[in-house]
């Protein structure tokens, strides 16, 4: 071998494409943990004693931030657009919605309106960082339960989902 001319390593100087410690990527290994941009995810199951509440949001923020809050109490579900959303309510009984006004798109007066048409009883709670009387007003003209200002804060949230989801009499 001359000085300076490379030479291929031999079988056992060869490390594998993922030069890791843990062995190949899961993708190797077959196992696919998040579905690629556009699929569905694959259904979780149900806790049977939990209530469910879908989060229709497009900002991850606010969806970790119900799901840091909510989690140990209810089983939750999160969509990042309005199609989504209407999409999971078509397939799935929901006990609540937190549903975002503004999203790019359909926005979330929009989604209120399917929503009604899906399921008329469903309480479905509005979250907006742009509060305008003249929307709220509208949410709870097209049979939004309450409204949410973000930020939010744990007592806010516990107490809005509380009344949603057991109304006075």
């Amino acid at each position: 071998m001359r000085d300076g001319a490379y030479q291929e390593p031999g079988p056992e100087k060869r490390h594998p494409p993922w030069r890791g410690h843990h062995g190949p990527p899961l993708a190797v290994r077959g196992i696919t943990c998040v579905p690629s941009k556009g699929r569905a995810a694959p259904a979780r199951p149900v806790h049977p004693m939990k209530q469910q509440i879908l989060v229709i949001d497009d900002e991850l923020g606010p969806r970790e931030a119900f799901r840091m809050l909510l989690k140990d109490r209810f089983d939750l579900c999160m969509a990042a657009s309005g199609p989504e959303g209407l999409a999971r309510v078509a397939e799935r009984d929901f006990d609540l919605v937190l549903l975002d006004l503004r999203m790019p798109g359909m926005d979330g007066i929009e989604v209120l309106r399917e929503l009604r048409a899906l399921r008329p009883t469903l309480p479905v709670v509005v979250v907006t960082a742009f509060a305008t009387v003249e929307t709220a007003e509208e949410a709870i003209a097209m049979g939004a339960f309450a409204s949410l200002i973000k930020p939010f804060n744990r007592r806010d949230v516990e107490r809005v989902i509380e009344r949603a989801l057991n109304p006075a009499p």
